[in-house]
């Protein structure tokens, strides 16, 4: 990929008289943030932004007249509004060796140069070729735009509580069953995550749903807030697994997601805590959603739906294809409160986090939640497209990072924690005199 300042020098005679399909250029916003004005220029036909770049399509005058000095990636000419194409979901790898050639990236959008067949997409259901917008932030990396904050001792005290390489083991327990949504398998993993919540005193249920013809179940554990019974907070994360072939240990695939639901659990439970919180391993996410889809229903058919003040998913947590730990936060406009509030609990408590924003949501457990106007949000690592072993028998543990999965929950932990608010009491004697221990209490020692 090239990469020039762009100059232009228009030749008016090569375009007299000629109708020209549009052109389009990918922009550089780190070496060119200025590019993001042109969101509110009406002259483009298109910008897309995509997290550091940004395609700007028009006619070749217009782009003429509004491009130059800016650092783009491709040069005049190379890419054509026609022949671009964007897909949700991601391209198998194997399609990419002599086939289309990725443009850009954001959030869980790639955008492509030349021909895409539906049998290069990304197995899963919502993986879609979908229709090039003309004005949108598909993804946003913004460094600078969330800065740190005086952090709260006990919201710092809660975070420290993280911790990755118990994360980890849940996950390795959990992909040793091969998880898929109607398997013997699946059902022995919910009944181990009904078991672990009710270890942790969460009040525990375990409601069917249909699969087609077929009943599969989600686990649900509540515990009532002290204060705040009737504001709910949510987190999810589907714990059923692909391939449909065994073995599909399915680590990133969502055993990660529903371990940080463990690890939340195990941290939050461990004090007071004024708002209810639910704590749902969703199955049948890996057929359309299905799970989150009827509680979500439920909760709209009980008339609760303003119960729900917020709702973290957690879905392929614990991959990175580099160094930096990036984490995409995916929610919608209706509710870009909740984006911000874990971008800011990032930047004061995660900063090891690198952030990218987006509201075109789909595809995923919050979807349900967000569609049925409940606040959302959808906590992902930002490399998630190029894990090799997506849907794949080689999705197993030893490809997962513990300081990514530990970051995200650091994260998760922070922003939730200030949502549900929770306390943490003072250990006035660290003998656990006051805890109710009387482990400490040892006749023989004492000096009357």
């Amino acid at each position: 990929m090239k990469r020039f300042t762009f100059v232009w020098v228009v030749v008016a005679a090569c375009c007299a008289g000629w109708v020209m399909a549009d052109e389009c250029l990918l922009i550089d916003l780190e070496a060119s943030p200025q590019a993001r004005q042109l969101a509110d220029d009406p002259r483009p036909s298109v910008v897309l932004e995509m997290e550091n770049l940004q395609l700007v399509c028009s006619s070749t005058v217009v782009l003429a007249e509004i491009a130059s000095g800016l650092v783009v990636d491709y040069e005049p000419g190379d890419l054509d509004l026609g022949d671009l194409h964007l897909v949700r979901g991601g391209l198998r790898s194997e399609s990419l060796v002599g086939g289309p050639i990725v443009v850009a990236r954001g959030g869980r959008y790639t955008l492509v140069k030349g021909r895409v067949a539906r049998e290069m997409l990304r197995p899963g259901v919502a993986s879609a070729m979908v229709a090039i917008p003309s004005r949108a932030v598909l993804a946003r990396r913004l460094p600078g735009q969330f800065v740190p904050k005086t952090a709260d001792p006990t919201i710092e005290s809660l975070v420290g509580e993280v911790d990755a390489a118990r994360w980890y083991d849940d996950v390795t327990m959990l992909a040793a069953w091969n998880r898929q949504t109607l398997s013997s398998g699946n059902l022995m993993a919910r009944d181990w995550i009904g078991q672990q919540f009710t270890n942790l005193g969460l009040a525990v249920t375990m409601p069917p749903f249909s699969v087609g013809g077929s009943t599969s179940y989600n686990v649900v554990g509540t515990a009532v807030g002290s204060t705040r019974p009737d504001d709910w907070y949510l987190f999810g994360g589907h714990f059923d697994s692909m391939p449909s072939s065994d073995p599909a240990p399915g680590a990133e695939d969502n055993a990660s997601g529903c371990a940080g639901v463990l690890e939340m659990a195990r941290i939050f439970m461990a004090h007071p805590h004024e708002g209810t919180l639910i704590f749902i391993c969703y199955s049948g996410e890996e057929q359309g959603l299905l799970g989150s889809k009827d509680h979500a229903s439920d909760i709209v058919n009980a008339g609760d739906t303003a119960k729900v003040k917020g709702m973290v998913n957690m879905d392929m947590i614990g991959f990175t294809a580099d160094p930096e730990l990036d984490v995409l936060l995916e929610g919608s406009d209706e509710f870009q409160w909740v984006i911000d509030a874990f971008a800011n609990a990032a930047a004061t408590y995660a900063p090891q986090l690198v952030v990218v924003t987006s509201t075109f949501y789909w595809g995923s457990d919050h979807a349900p939640y967000l569609d049925r106007h409940m606040p959302s949000l959808l906590t992902i690592e930002d490399d998630w497209d190029q894990y090799p072993y997506y849907h794949q028998h080689g999705d197993v543990p030893a490809n997962l990072s513990q300081p990514m999965g530990g970051a995200i929950l650091e994260m998760n932990v922070a922003a939730m924690a200030q949502l549900v608010g929770v306390s943490v009491a003072a250990e006035i004697f660290s003998d656990g005199f006051e805890n109710g221990s009387t482990s400490a209490w040892d006749e023989s020692v004492i000096d009357l």
